[in-house]
């Protein structure tokens, strides 16, 4: 993993994105912006970008109920 910080703060801010690209090694700036451009659909929008273009999915896991929701 490769740390990238991110570039914009606060409500609208690109944590989620800096994330996303440290941890597949990429430049920030190659990461679209999910919450911003899709809002409440950032999750599933995230998901089909890193199966597009990685092959990979999102898998998230409610700590509490031990639900999982795949994306």
């Amino acid at each position: 993993m490769k740390p990238v910080y991110q570039t914009m703060h606060g409500k609208e801010g690109n944590c989620w994105e800096a994330c996303i690209a440290s941890i597949l090694e990429i430049p920030l700036k190659e990461i679209p912006l999910f919450f911003h451009n899709y809002k409440e659909y950032g999750l599933s929008k995230t998901s089909e970008w890193l199966g597009r273009n990685f092959g990979l999915g999102l898998l998230c896991v409610d700590m509490h109920s031990s639900k999982f929701t795949n994306y």
